[in-house]
């Protein structure tokens, strides 16, 4: 029997200094409350934001921030992804 699970994985890199973080749901409605809640606290605290070359992406599942032609100096991205598992 195939159950779903739902990752959000995020990753950021602040002055050239890479991180990876990935948390695992049993619902979508658990999975999108913390992604949601990622989103918000990047919006509210980025220093990018206050940047004029700022570039945001961003949809129900994936939200990305960073500085145009900087991205592998300064960024953060996350994203909810549907994972099948089997038993």
């Amino acid at each position: 029997m195939e159950k779903k699970v739902f990752v959000v994985s995020t990753n950021w890199v602040y002055d050239c200094d890479p991180a990876f973080d990935v948390k695992i749901f049993s619902t979508y409605r658990a999975a999108k409350e913390y992604f949601d809640k990622l989103v918000a606290e990047e919006k509210l605290n980025d220093h990018l934001m206050e940047s004029e070359d700022v570039q945001i992406t961003e949809t129900e599942n994936y939200f990305a921030i960073w500085e145009d032609g900087r991205w592998c100096e300064d960024h953060f991205e996350t994203t909810i992804e549907e994972k099948q598992i089997e038993d």
